[in-house]
This record gives C-alpha cells, structure tokens and sequence, in this order.
C-alpha cells in the first residue's frame, strides 16, 4: 500500500499528484531557481506551476545518486525532487541540509 505523503508545501498531496498547485508562490519560484530556471516575468501561478511540472521532470529523470542522507529511511520523490522519510514523515534537501515537516523549512537534527 502506498504511503500518503504531504506535499512539499504542506498538507496532504493534492490531484495531480504532485501538488504544485497548493505549494505557496514563492516557494514554486525557488524550486524553479533551484533548477536553474528564472521565475521572472511569471504573472499567473497556473503558468508556474506548469513550468515547475516542467523543470522537475527534466531535471529529475532518475533519482541522483543516494547522497549522505541523516539515515537509511529516505527516498528520492521524484515529483518533489527531494528525499523523503515515511518514518521521520519529512522531506530532506540535500543541497541545503534542510528538512521540510509539512508546515516549514527546518536546519536542524530531524530526528530531535
């Protein structure tokens, strides 16, 4: 059985199953940053939303080679592009070192 997992916005993933849609405005543009796309000029959140969909497909293939990961229960999300824990019930960011709880960005030990 699959485990429902919350978007990386927060919440509980909404259709399609990426969630994009629910994710705030400004974090959709850092996605689209973080893949090297500028978010500049983008005046309707349906049009970034759809670019986001667009870098994130290109760019996320396949999942990158397992990186140091805080444990073993991470797996790459595709949809997200970040490592997620169904037993921490959190995404983690490599680049950043940061973990995503459903609600906000943490620089923190996720297991305290």
């Amino acid at each position: 059985k699959a485990e429902a997992r919350p978007s990386a916005a927060g919440g509980a993933a909404a259709e399609p199953e990426d969630g994009y849609e629910a994710w705030p405005v400004a974090e959709l543009a850092r996605l689209l940053r973080e893949r090297g796309q500028d978010p500049r000029g983008i005046t309707e959140k349906a049009e970034l939303v759809q670019r986001v969909r667009k870098a994130v497909a290109a760019t996320s293939a396949s999942a990158p080679p397992r990186p140091s990961l805080p444990d073993e229960s991470y797996v790459f999300d595709k949809s997200s592009g970040y490592w997620w824990s169904g037993k921490h019930r959190h995404y983690f960011d490599v680049r950043s070192g940061c973990f995503y709880d459903g609600a906000r960005w943490l620089r923190k030990n996720a297991s305290t």
